[in-house]
């Protein structure tokens, strides 16, 4: 199962899984990107929003330990290992330990990652990334283009029936989970409009600058954790409402771009090297 929660300074989400279920994700990702965005010649269209949906790929991708680094899987008269992960909360259990054992806290009492409903069993590692919230909600707007709306599922011979397909659900529900997570903790009075601009208008970023929302994620990390959770109940309708900062930027990216003689999204931003999260 993916659990999704928001980070102790809220300046991202945190993105916790098995290495099975994030590759489920991955794997499922990767092939709307391919419904939407192969061409003929076997490559895939690059695009500012095919870059980004890459780049969460990529996050991903490095998430999951290498298959050198996955624990051994115990094999039929082996000996046995001192400890074993507990089914219920993915920690070493000494095989001596009572039941009640497996509930018990360690001396620090930070039981943030106790969750029965995350556990790493042999051979499946608990993997976790993050996503700054201002690129994790451009990836939710993202991923309306990849998923498609009631007339392009429709209409669309290459995505005509992908709706019903376990690669959409998969990535459907990691949308779903990543605005739950939005609307919980942004303050009570945002978080029914921000479901319903998600819900209701379907917008997608189709040829957006995406160095605004680098912009965007580069001044939210700069603000103390307070600031941060009143500036995110704004940050959706700030991605899809372009402003005079959203034109003047992407003014200056294309004729940069231009003058470098490269595409867009080949203009890099330079981020903080550390961010507290």
């Amino acid at each position: 199962m993916i659990r999704i929660t928001d980070s102790p300074r809220h300046a991202g989400i945190i993105v916790k899984a098995t290495k099975d279920d994030l590759e489920e994700l991955y794997n499922s990702l990767y092939i709307l990107l391919e419904k939407l965005d192969m061409r003929a010649d076997g490559q895939l269209t690059e695009s500012t929003t095919s870059v980004r949906m890459s780049s969460l790929c990529y996050d991903i991708r490095h998430a999951m330990p290498l298959e050198e680094d996955r624990p051994p899987v115990k094999q039929e008269n082996t000996p046995l290992p001192k400890n074993v992960l507990s089914f219920i909360t993915g920690k070493p259990v000494g095989l001596d330990a009572s039941p009640e054992d497996e509930f018990a806290t360690d001396d620090t009492g930070d039981d943030e990652d106790d969750d029965p409903e995350l556990y790493a069993l042999s051979g499946n590692t608990l993997c976790e990334f993050r996503l700054l919230w201002p690129e994790a909600i451009f990836i939710c707007f993202v991923l309306n283009i990849y998923l498609g709306n009631y007339a392009l599922l429709k209409n669309r011979k290459s995505l005509k029936g992908i709706d019903w397909t376990p690669a959409w659900v998969s990535v459907r529900k990691f949308q779903v989970l990543v605005i739950e997570c939005l609307c919980n903790t942004v303050i009570p009075s945002k978080s029914k409009s921000i479901k319903n601009l998600f819900m209701d208008n379907l917008w997608a970023p189709f040829d957006y600058c995406t160095h605004y929302i680098d912009s965007l994620a580069i001044e939210y990390i700069s603000l103390t954790p307070e600031k941060r959770i009143r500036l995110l109940g704004l940050l959706p309708s700030k991605t899809t409402n372009k402003g005079r900062d959203y034109y003047l930027l992407e003014s200056r990216v294309t004729a940069s771009a231009r003058h470098h003689g490269v595409p867009v999204w080949e203009i890099d931003t330079d981020y903080p090297e550390e961010v507290d999260w």
